[in-house]
C-alpha cells in the first residue's frame, strides 16, 4: 500500500502494526494490540476494547485520539512543539512529558478505563 493512502482497519482479534503510513489512521479492534511505527499522519484514531497501542511519530500529527476499554497506551512524538494534551485514565498510571500548551493546534487525547499511559518526546 503507498504510504499516503489512508487506511481504516477493523478487526475482532488480533494484532494490527501499520509503518510509514502518511494518510489518515482509523484503527478499531475487539481484542488486539495496535502498533504503528515511522508515522507521518495528520490524525489517527484508535479504538480498542481490549488491547495496547503503541505508536510512534517522524512528524508532528495534528491529531492523535485513542481509547481502550483495557490497555496501555504508549505514544511517542516529535519534542519539537507544544501539544494540547487530554489524558483520562479510571485505574493507571499517567506519565506525559511532552510540552504542553492548550492552545496548541496539535491535539492528543487519550481515553482508557484500565491502562497506563505514557505520551514521551522523541529526541
Amino acid at each position: 500500500m503507498p504510504a499516503a493512502m489512508s487506511v481504516d482497519i477493523t478487526a475482532q482479534a488480533g494484532a494490527v502494526k501499520v509503518d510509514g503510513v502518511a494518510g489518515q489512521i482509523h484503527v478499531t479492534t475487539e481484542a488486539g494490540a495496535v502498533e504503528g511505527r515511522a508515522l507521518t499522519s495528520d490524525e489517527v484514531t484508535v479504538k480498542t476494547e481490549l488491547g495496547a497501542t503503541d505508536l510512534e511519530f517522524t512528524e508532528v500529527p495534528a491529531l492523535i485520539s485513542t481509547t481502550t476499554g483495557m490497555g496501555s497506551v504508549e505514544l511517542r512524538v516529535p519534542g519539537t512543539t507544544a501539544y494540547a494534551v487530554d489524558v483520562n485514565t479510571k485505574v493507571g498510571a499517567d506519565r506525559v512529558k511532552v510540552e504542553k500548551d492548550a492552545s496548541s493546534a496539535n491535539h492528543i487525547q487519550v481515553r482508557t478505563d484500565s491502562g497506563a499511559v505514557s505520551i514521551e518526546p522523541l529526541p
